[in-house]
């Protein structure tokens, strides 16, 4: 009998409530292993032919979070069953699915499915709102439920996973340092740099912001409770090429094992 478990990186919590709900619907997780933190990044762990793993992270510019590469390609599989779960705020996620595949592959494990799903984007409410919605939870049970069933036969470790993307993987661009503004009415609780998963935000009496290490995820946005820490008008004109080219609703894709 396979143990599940789970890994995510999810400043927001929107990639968490995507891959729990998968996890739910294949049976109890044994272990989860959340390393959205700097602190929650230690030693990667290893995982054998008895685990199935359900991993999930959120799509920036197309890829994978370039910020935990390090630990990705730490965590070693031996024949390990992978779900993959990307997270993308409704534009495209590009080629952050092969490259999930690829890494995990390389790394011992044998891809099973993999999914990318729809966060509400963390750079407007305008794009991608409130998703994931009911909609998209009832389309993860689904996919659950379609890899219970694939599961039950192990002609899964001859078979093939084939997802869009293309390699080499989409060119990751440089931009200049950008990180968010602590207004006045802030109340230096730290919440904000408590969830930072880079570490941008210190707290040490009053916040300080170090925008060379912001990823702009807006965890510290959606996190603080007073509204008091935001992005400023430098971020405008990419929110509004957001809300003109990637408002209509982009659905679930799902991919699963094929004859090779």
């Amino acid at each position: 009998m396979m143990t599940i478990k789970t890994l995510y990186f999810s400043p927001t919590g929107t990639t968490k409530i995507i891959v729990d709900t998968i996890a739910r619907t294949l049976g109890a997780v044994e272990k989860n292993y959340n390393i959205t933190l700097p602190k929650q990044r230690g030693v990667m762990p290893s995982f054998n032919e008895d685990d199935i793993l359900i991993v999930g992270l959120p799509v920036y510019a197309g890829r994978i979070p370039q910020l935990i590469t390090e630990q990705i390609t730490a965590i070693k599989g031996n024949q390990t069953p992978v779900i993959m779960v990307g997270v993308y705020g409704n534009r495209d996620y590009d080629d952050a699915l092969l490259e999930m595949k690829n890494t995990f592959q390389k790394n011992g494990f044998v891809p099973l499915a993999a999914g990318a799903f729809i966060g509400e984007h963390s750079y407007t409410s305008e794009v991608g709102t409130k998703r994931p919605d009911s909609r998209d939870l009832k389309i993860c049970k689904q996919f659950g439920e379609t890899i219970k069933t694939l599961l039950k036969s192990d002609t899964y470790k001859t078979k093939e996973l084939y997802v869009k993307g293309n390699f080499p993987y989409r060119e990751l661009k440089p931009s200049l340092p950008l990180g968010p503004i602590v207004d006045e009415t802030c109340l230096n609780c730290g919440i904000c740099a408590i969830n930072c998963p880079t570490g941008a935000l210190k707290h040490n009496g009053h916040i300080k912001v170090i925008d060379e290490l912001c990823i702009r995820c807006h965890a510290c946005v959606r996190k603080c409770p007073i509204h008091a820490v935001d992005f400023d008008e430098r971020l405008d004109p990419v929110k509004k090429w957001l809300i003109d080219n990637s408002s209509k609703r982009r659905e679930p894709e799902l991919f699963y094992l094929k004859d090779k």
